[in-house]
């Protein structure tokens, strides 16, 4: 699948739609429009990253069924003071 390939850079659109989401995290249907992503290159990033353990999700059942909200972890979330790089 040429040009479907997840790359760095898709996952940097990921994590800076994440870290200006709300707290309570977004779904891949609002990431999708957030960043621009065709579904096959969102989810193949988010299973990724959550396999790196850089997000995490969850699944809600109220009010959508089945809908699954993604979140940062670690040191991504506190992203208001710089680093030390």
């Amino acid at each position: 699948m040429r040009g479907r390939a997840v790359t760095a850079a898709h996952e940097d659109r990921i994590l800076d739609a994440l870290k200006a989401a709300p707290k309570d995290g977004v779904s891949g249907a609002e990431l999708a429009k957030t960043t621009g992503l065709w579904s096959d290159p969102l989810y193949v990033a988010l299973a990724r990253m959550e396999h790196d353990r850089r997000i995490r999700s969850e699944w809600l059942n109220d009010p959508c069924p089945g809908r699954r909200l993604y979140h940062l972890t670690g040191p991504l979330v506190a992203t208001s003071s710089p680093g030390p790089f």
